[in-house]
């Protein structure tokens, strides 16, 4: 039975979600750390049974067949696919979905600082200034649309015996983004959960704890591991 579950309230508020949804999803985000992966339709889902989620959440249901119906609801606002094989249902989380565990919830005071500051200096009194400032801008748009901060929470979900990434600092987000653009099949959150997988699939690398995020975005051992030499 699962202990403990955290519920990011604001994001259920936003999709809609009342809280046997979102008690729920919370189970089901953490499915890629423990569930056995599944190759379907070109895609990884994981194996996830009715009875699974009656067992673990109690509190929840104790019927499969409410669980089944739960899920078919997360569906319906797209923050999971649903497939299956003859025996078990698989479930993955799609792009919307894998946003619940994101820094981006968090209200920031920015703004209030730059608000004050702008009542002693009114901004566009210096054309070159904004110039500068829309340069500026354009290069943490380009560097934003890799997704880092999904990566990270990839990475912690399906690999939670390996050290978290604390430390999110510009080094480990410059590696990311350098192994993102070398090749455009590492373009998508899909294949990094993939990856990650590869890793969680073989005993040599999953139980040694030194081999942890910094080694896995090494060039030479990235290239290691997504062509299976450790499988």
């Amino acid at each position: 039975m699962q202990f403990i579950l955290t519920i990011n309230q604001v994001k259920a508020l936003e999709w809609g979600l009342n809280a046997q949804q979102a008690l729920l999803f919370s189970f089901v985000y953490t499915a890629p750390s423990w569930c056995r992966p599944v190759i379907a339709e070109g895609k990884t889902y994981y194996a996830l049974s009715k009875s699974k989620i009656a067992a673990e959440i109690p509190l929840l249901t104790d019927k499969p067949d409410t669980a089944y119906r739960l899920l078919k609801a997360l569906e319906l606002v797209e923050v999971i696919e649903l497939s299956s094989t003859s025996k078990i249902t698989l479930v993955r989380l799609t792009e919307k979905g894998r946003t619940w565990n994101t820094s981006e919830i968090y209200p920031s005071k920015v703004g209030k600082k730059s608000e004050v500051r702008s009542e002693k200096n009114p901004t566009n009194q210096d054309t070159n200034n904004q110039d500068t400032k829309d340069q500026k801008n354009s290069c943490h748009q380009q560097a934003e649309d890799v997704p880092v901060e999904e990566i990270f929470n990839v990475y912690e979900r399906i690999l939670p015996n390996k050290p978290r990434v604390r430390v999110r600092d510009d080094a480990r987000r410059k590696a990311v983004r350098s192994l993102w653009r070398k090749d455009k099949k590492f373009q998508s959150v899909e294949f990094w959960e993939k990856y990650f997988n590869v890793v969680k699939e073989s005993k040599f690398l999953c139980e040694n704890k030194t081999l942890a995020f910094d080694w896995l975005m090494k060039p030479a051992n990235f290239k290691k591991v997504a062509e299976g030499n450790y499988s």
